[in-house]
Formats: C-alpha cells, structure tokens, sequence
C-alpha cells in the first residue's frame, strides 16, 4: 500500500509578523551594547528575567534579556543574549552573539537604517535581518506578559 502524506500551506494573506528580528555578532559584552544603543537611539535598556531554555538532556541556559520602548512607544526593543554554556537560544543563528527583536510599526527602510546603526557600533562586527522563516525556535522570543497590578 502506498502512503500518501498530506502537506499543508498557509497563504501569504496573513499580516507581517509582529516582530522582526537582527542578529548582532560582536565582540562586546551584552550590557556594553545596551548602552551604546541606548546612546545612539537615547533609550534606556532595563534588565529582566533571562530565558530559561533546558535543552533534549536536561541542562539549562540562562540567556539574559533586556528590554525598552522607543520615545514614542512604538517600537519596543528587546536584546536577548543568543549563548548561554554552549547552548544557542536560537540555534539556527549561532553565528550572532546577540538577537534584538523589534515589535511594533517599523517600515523597511527604517529598518534597514537600525541594522546599518548598529553596524557602526564600535566592537560589532556584523548585523542583519534573521528572516522569521529560517527560524524554528522564536517562540522562545515570546515574553510573559508583565503582570498589571491595580493602583
């Protein structure tokens, strides 16, 4: 008997996805990048909780993370350290030391501008557009959502 498989496609009706991401190889320390962003774009990078990521034998990666919003709050900044003890946080990228994610409205050539940006940052080395196709793991770029407490 023959086995047929069945292959699903979505249509490219859909929206462009809510975030787009640069990789950023570097030879500078993740809180020496922040700032030199937070100069560059005057933002201002805040710490919190790393991803934690276990990997198929049980041993765990931390990957620090930092946050911001643009001025306006429309762009919100998230820099996620890529290595963590050997692990990648997106192993389909292990040749960037960082990821920034970038949620929010941001046209191509705005974009274009950000990675070129980054690319005159003393100490980086190479910066570019991860395509959210070649991606198998960016759900682990999905942060809980902060909790709202009532004032």
């Amino acid at each position: 008997m023959v086995q047929t498989k069945k292959v699903f496609k979505l249509d490219d009706d859909f929206p462009q996805a809510p975030f787009r991401l640069i990789g950023v190889g570097a030879t500078l320390k993740y809180y020496a990048l922040c700032h030199h962003l937070n100069n560059l774009w005057q933002i201002d990078f805040q710490s919190l909780a790393p991803v934690i990521v276990k990997n198929s034998k049980g041993k765990k990666a931390e990957f620090s993370t930092l946050q911001t919003a643009s001025e306006d709050g429309k762009i919100v900044f998230t820099v996620f350290v890529n290595k963590d003890a050997g692990q990648f946080l997106l192993p389909e990228t292990a040749n960037y030391d960082f990821v920034l994610k970038l949620e929010g409205e941001l046209d191509d050539e705005d974009f274009k501008t950000l990675c070129a940006q980054i690319k005159e940052v003393k100490g980086v080395l190479l910066s570019a557009e991860i395509p959210l196709d070649k991606t198998k793991h960016s759900s682990r770029l999905i942060l809980p959502e902060k909790d709202k407490k009532d004032d």
